[in-house]
This record gives C-alpha cells, sequence and structure tokens, in this order.
C-alpha cells in the first residue's frame, strides 16, 4: 500500500512538473514600464514677404531603446513590448499660433513607419497632443522596440503664423515583459 502511494504520488508530481514547464517559467517573468522622452526645439523662420504668410517647421531626433536601464538590462531576454502612451506636450512658446497640418512620422532601418497626420492644433504651453493607435501606429511603434532599433522622429508641418519658436516634448510609455531565463 505504502508503494502505492508512493508510485501515485511519483506520477502526480511527474505529470505537475511536466504540464507545467511552460507556466513556471512564465511565473519568472519581468514586468516593467520602459518611458522615452525627447524634447525638440521647433522654429518656424520668419517670412520676408508682408503678413498673411503660413510658416513651415520640420525637426527631427533620435531615440536608442537601449538608453532605458531597465529596457537595456532585460534587452536579449525581451518577450514583447506594448506602447502605451505617445504624448506631445508644448513646453514653452514665444507667440501662440496653430498648426494647420502636422505630421509625426517614427522611423527605422527595415521596419515598418508609424505615421501621425493631425490638423488645426492649437500652439500653447501646456497643449497635450494624444497619439492614438487608429491606424495601428502604437502597434508598429512597439515592433520597432521588440527589435532594439533606435528610431527617428520626424516632426513637420505648417502653421498659421510664421516666426514662431516652441518647444514640444514627445514622451513615449512602453509595457515590456522579459524572462530572466
Amino acid at each position: 500500500m505504502k508503494n502505492l502511494n508512493r508510485l501515485l504520488f511519483v506520477f502526480m508530481l511527474t505529470g505537475m512538473v511536466f504540464s507545467g514547464c511552460k507556466e513556471t517559467k512564465d511565473l519568472l517573468d519581468v514586468t516593467f514600464q520602459a518611458d522615452y522622452e525627447s524634447d525638440m526645439d521647433i522654429s518656424v523662420a520668419p517670412s520676408t514677404m508682408k503678413g498673411g504668410i503660413n510658416g513651415t517647421f520640420s525637426s527631427s531626433t533620435t531615440i536608442d531603446p537601449l538608453t532605458n536601464e531597465e529596457f537595456q538590462k532585460y534587452a536579449e531576454k525581451i518577450k514583447s513590448v506594448e506602447i502605451l502612451e505617445v504624448t506631445g506636450t508644448i513646453t514653452s512658446v514665444n507667440k501662440n499660433a496653430v498648426m494647420l497640418d502636422a505630421d509625426l512620422n517614427i522611423t527605422a532601418d527595415a521596419m515598418p513607419n508609424a505615421q501621425w497626420l493631425f490638423t488645426n492644433e492649437p500652439i500653447e504651453v501646456g497643449n497635450v497632443i494624444s497619439f492614438t493607435n487608429e491606424n495601428g501606429q502604437l502597434d508598429k511603434l512597439s515592433a520597432i522596440l521588440n527589435e532594439k532599433k533606435a528610431f527617428t522622429l520626424t516632426f513637420s508641418g505648417q502653421t498659421d503664423e510664421d516666426d514662431v519658436t516652441y518647444n514640444i516634448s514627445f514622451y513615449i510609455l512602453a509595457k515590456v515583459i522579459a524572462n530572466p531565463l
């Protein structure tokens, strides 16, 4: 009887070990948030013409996802990256204006780009522009970070005023799941 109990215990333990390997490994997953911020100084050149001239702007910056310490620590063990938020906040401006049309384009080598187009956005201190996943843009940015590739943010457009300077702070928040095994 004791042998039968031991045998049943061994079978039960073996079943739990072999059926639960993946679940056991998943228990060791590490979830953390990685955030990236980049400020862009935008300058809309003054026009040489008399009033009524729209201005144009273009600026770009590169972000390396490995600049985030946690992301770098687990870079080779990352299972997934999900972009939770992308925003742009106007932090300073010399005079209020309106972005008649603007384009935020995020690119990385050999990856699909994430592009947002928007119109009539006020250039006022404190204005926050939220970038959505309407056309799968956040999914594309997630794919770029999953590949651990540096990416370039290019911000360009047209304003209803010339001779405008402002700063926009772009913020990206990602949820990262890694497994240290």
